[in-house]
């Protein structure tokens, strides 16, 4: 965890001091955040992973690491042993993936899910926080998308996520402190930007600072909520803690502002000292127009409330990865 994150996370992640932590999917982008603000608090932290997505450095010195498949009841049995906490992060996320590989993306993110939920029961872990998505809200979603909200899975990744939460669900019914956490748009250091669907910002950023033009698909009207990592960490840290979670539930992490993908792109050029407009290519087949969370709920329930301005995170971005 950097220096310069804001305070929130220390104070919330200090409430883990001592206790054991699993974080599946640690070695990912949000993951090894998560792990590294866990650890600066004080938590004993265990990474599961199996390399596919994730890279080792991401996770931070003093993790335990664990090298497996989440849908593998003895390894994930194993990593959940000990644990007081599980935070469930690992999964296939890749929606063009999804569709090439539909059985593989439900082995990985339903059975996966599944093997963690039997093992936080039969351990008698505190509380569960599931990462979840915006997708579940379909190509259509209404502005602001609510949890209440009909839910139109439109690919093996948005299903799977779907099926998951009612894993998650059924368990909260049976007493375990289960919470999923439906994550928009989020950005920031150590995210991958390589492949045709990265994500945006990434993209953006990576194009930027190596002299190239970003390139918007369409006519950058198509809006998002863009939420900073910092900001999806405090979310999971508020989700974990028992007291906060009592009988779980579905929320929204989003900053509840939309962005446009143009003025998001144009706003990193400015970040980057290049200023002037991104370059226009086509229009890509299944994108959503525009999305944007509720997150009246989450403040509610979670006390969540985003710290990180769209600019700010924009510009911390760029500073880390031009140090």
């Amino acid at each position: 965890m950097a220096r310069t994150d804001p305070p929130i996370l220390r104070d919330l992640a200090e409430r883990f001091a001592g206790a054991r932590v699993l974080v599946t999917g640690g070695a990912g982008f949000i993951g090894g955040h998560l792990a590294e603000a866990l650890l600066v608090g004080g938590a004993r932290v265990r990474v599961l992973d199996d390399l596919s997505t994730g890279r080792k450095a991401n996770i931070p010195q003093g993790a335990e690491f664990h090298l497996g498949d989440v849908a593998d009841a003895r390894v994930t049995d194993a990593a959940v042993a000990g644990c007081a906490h599980v935070v469930h992060l690992a999964a296939m996320v890749s929606v063009p993936q999804s569709v090439r590989e539909p059985a593989e993306c439900r082995r990985v993110n339903v059975g996966g899910t599944a093997e963690v939920v039997a093992a936080c029961r039969r351990h008698g872990v505190a509380s569960l926080v599931l990462a979840s998505t915006c997708a579940v809200y379909g190509v259509e979603p209404a502005r602001p998308s609510r949890e209440t909200d009909p839910l139109a899975p439109a690919s093996p990744y948005a299903a799977s996520k779907v099926e998951a939460e009612a894993l998650l669900r059924d368990a909260a019914e049976r007493g375990l402190r289960a919470t999923s956490l439906r994550f928009f748009n989020v950005y920031g250091p150590r995210q991958d930007p390589r492949g045709a669907y990265a994500a945006a910002i990434s993209a953006f950023t990576d194009a930027a600072l190596a002299g190239r033009t970003p390139v918007v698909h369409g006519d950058g009207r198509q809006s998002r909520d863009f939420i900073a990592v910092e900001d999806v960490v405090q979310a999971v840290l508020r989700a974990l803690d028992p007291a906060r979670t009592a009988g779980g539930g579905v929320f929204n992490v989003g900053t509840g502002v939309e962005i446009t993908i143009a003025d998001a792109a144009r706003t990193v050029l400015r970040a980057t000292g290049r200023g002037g407009e991104p370059a226009w290519g086509p229009v890509r087949d299944g994108d959503v127009r525009h999305s944007c969370a509720d997150i009246a709920l989450t403040r509610a329930a979670l006390g969540f409330t985003p710290m990180v301005a769209f600019d700010d995170g924009i510009g911390r971005l760029v500073a880390s990865l031009s140090a």
